[in-house]
């Protein structure tokens, strides 16, 4: 089970939180693995009496993990993104426009470091409020799930 927190970073901030499985002998990806396993009656068990059956590694598997979250983000709208590039146009026309005005009225060695200060703050901007999806992932667990014995 993989645990992974998906932010959407703009101006503003939304996040989700994904729990998903994959089974280490074949592969198989489910979402909403922990919502399935919670009510399940669980023991501990030494994680080797679970690795003679694996043909996935762990880190294979947080890689399709990942590869799954980023389909599935990928085949979301993006509307959330493009308006955030809207305020983000916009406040950078106020950073231009401000700077604009002030140049007139500065000597040339002046309008280097007003420039200067213009990209800076523009480059600022766009770093900080610049729409991202960022992926982190928050918890890994080995959890086995068997057949009971006898059946």
């Amino acid at each position: 089970m993989y645990n992974v927190q998906v932010s959407y970073r703009c101006d503003l901030v939304e996040q989700e939180i994904y729990s998903v499985g994959v089974c280490l002998t074949n592969g198989q990806v489910v979402e909403n693995f922990y919502d399935m396993i919670q009510r399940l009656h669980m023991n501990q068990v030494d994680p080797h009496e679970l690795l003679p059956e694996v043909k996935l590694s762990v880190h294979t598997a947080m890689r399709r993990v990942q590869e799954y979250l980023e389909d599935k983000l990928k085949r979301r709208s993006h509307e959330w993104a493009q308006t955030a590039l809207l305020r983000l146009e916009k406040e950078l026309r106020q950073i231009a426009t401000y700077y604009q005005s002030l140049l007139p009225d500065l000597q040339p060695e002046e309008q280097v470091i007003a420039r200067a200060e213009q990209r800076r703050k523009e480059r600022e901007l766009t770093e900080r409020t610049g729409p991202t999806i960022e992926l982190i992932g928050t918890q890994v667990a080995l959890v086995g799930l068997f057949e009971p014995r006898g059946r």
